[in-house]
């Protein structure tokens, strides 16, 4: 696994499922097998909201998840630190003993930019 196919992987399966899921659960009425009590209520604002509102309101959320996940992956590389832990960290993939994390927030952060041109 090379750090492009790491990041390809989480931006698929972390990123843009979850998101689908996402949308799809604010744009239902009810919110059906949901273990949140937020989505429901959630949902129900959304569809409160005028088409751009509502869109405005849907991508902010799907902001909040890629500077989750960058914020993350920045730790992983080590360009942010945790308040306590000051090591650095090494990811890898198996037995593979290649190191993956360094650029992975920036690898991350240009396929999101990529995306939106």
């Amino acid at each position: 696994m090379t750090p492009q196919h790491f990041i390809s992987s989480i931006r698929s399966e972390v990123l843009e499922q979850n998101w689908a899921d996402y949308q799809s659960a604010l744009r239902e009425e009810s919110v059906s097998g949901s273990t949140s009590q937020y989505w429901p209520k959630m949902a129900k604002f959304n569809l409160s909201l005028n088409q751009e509102q509502r869109k405005q309101f849907e991508m902010t959320i799907r902001q909040v998840m890629v500077d989750t996940i960058s914020n993350i992956l920045g730790i992983l590389d080590g360009t942010s630190i945790l308040e306590h832990y000051r090591g650095d960290f090494n990811l890898t993939y198996s037995d593979d003993k290649k190191q993956l994390n360094g650029d992975l927030q920036t690898f991350f952060l240009a396929a999101e930019q990529e995306k939106k041109q």
